[in-house]
């Protein structure tokens, strides 16, 4: 099976020269491109577009480069608002259009995300190759934008993406939404791979959560929390960026408990997560449409460290999933609060044990050979059919 995947990742050596400026957004990719390379008989091609900030706050002009060693070609990009859009979907078509021809019989595209310059670009390659491309895209994350604009232009890519032949998706409730056939997806909650990582000790108690500090994304109720928690011992660490960060400068003023670090790169962010005593993600039900139609990825990052984590039951969680979790309930300050003195009055072991069992779960579920026969069992289907 000929396949091309059209990432939108910066690639390792992109990272590495950019001294920590450049970090990608999309997670899953590496375990993607893992998963349909560890199946057999698969002619993989990747392709990327990274997804960076335009300048000034990004570099001006990313030049197209293929590396070998990484078996990626990262695709050229004028970085400059609304330009790079265009510029990266014929940067993106002109790369294909290399390999589709050469290929026998059909190519399956795969997209990650439904963003608007992804999806035209898989959408003109459907129009230049009708009969020999079939179009796939996973989808994590289902958006809901506020901006009318955001909105116009999401219902358009929306609109388009629902035309394609094959879906990954990551909740069920995904397929409705999309309004997909039961043939034409699967369903595989989240895909990555899992590091051979221990459990650095610390000397004090840290609750630690790394990751987009929106209000929406109930970062608020974290950081009320802390008032309910009589534990002096107890430090709750915040790592990132968002609409939160003054509450929360406000909230580091009145209680020495909470510490804000800010936006770091990610493998700080790693290591901080790595040095947890506890990890948490306050997200609950009622913060938006979005948990009815998503699985963070964070839950899964989290759960595969071994190390115990705090969560509330989401619409779009898997009741499989529900004994791996200190669960908060609904979320309040109160609840979310009481979460974390339960997890800090458990033994070590006790602690150890549910962290344990489940990283060994999330590493059954998520394995990227597994979740990969999945993804290129859709394909098969879609390409008889």
């Amino acid at each position: 099976m000929n396949i091309i995947y059209i990432g939108a990742f910066p690639p390792d050596f992109l990272i590495k020269r950019s001294k920590g400026k450049i970090d990608s957004l999309y997670r899953d990719d590496q375990a993607v491109i893992k998963g349909l390379k560890s199946q057999e008989r698969i002619d993989l091609k990747v392709i990327t577009s990274p997804d960076i900030a335009s300048w000034p706050r990004g570099p001006l002009f990313i030049k197209r480069e293929k590396n070998n060693e990484e078996e990626i070609t990262m695709v050229s990009s004028l970085n400059i608002s609304i330009i790079k859009q265009l510029w990266t979907i014929v940067s993106m078509i002109r790369e294909s259009v290399q390999f589709i021809p050469q290929c026998e019989g059909k190519v399956v595209v795969v997209i990650p995300y439904i963003v608007f310059r992804h999806v035209a670009t898989l959408r003109l390659l459907k129009w230049l190759f009708p009969k020999k491309v079939a179009q796939a895209i996973v989808v994590p994350d289902i958006f809901f934008p506020e901006k009318w604009h955001r909105k116009f232009i999401n219902r358009i890519t929306e609109k388009m993406a629902s035309h394609f032949d094959a879906f990954v998706l990551y909740t069920e409730k995904m397929a409705d939404h999309l309004h997909v056939n039961e043939s034409q997806y699967e369903v595989i909650e989240g895909f990555r791979e899992i590091p051979n990582r221990q459990v650095a000790q610390s000397e004090s108690f840290k609750i630690v959560y790394a990751g987009s500090l929106n209000l929406n994304y109930g970062v608020g109720r974290l950081v009320e929390a802390m008032a309910y928690v009589n534990a002096q011992d107890i430090q709750l660490h915040l790592y990132g960026a968002g609409s939160a960060e003054n509450m929360i400068r406000e909230a580091c003023e009145r209680d020495s408990r909470i510490i804000f670090h800010g936006r770091v790169p990610n493998a700080q962010a790693v290591d901080a997560i790595y040095s947890a005593s506890a990890l948490i993600n306050p997200r609950n039900a009622n913060d938006g449409d979005y948990t009815e139609y998503s699985f963070p990825s964070k839950d899964i990052e989290y759960l595969s460290t071994g190390i115990p984590t705090l969560l509330c039951k989401l619409p779009g969680m898997p009741k499989e999933y529900y004994g791996y979790f200190l669960d908060m309930g609904e979320g309040t300050p109160q609840q979310i609060a009481d979460a974390i003195t339960l997890v800090k009055q458990m033994s070590h072991t006790e602690r150890e044990k549910i962290g344990t069992e489940a990283r060994r779960f999330i590493m059954d579920r998520m394995d990227c050979k597994k979740q990969g026969a999945r993804i290129v069992g859709l394909f098969h289907r879609v390409i008889k059919e």
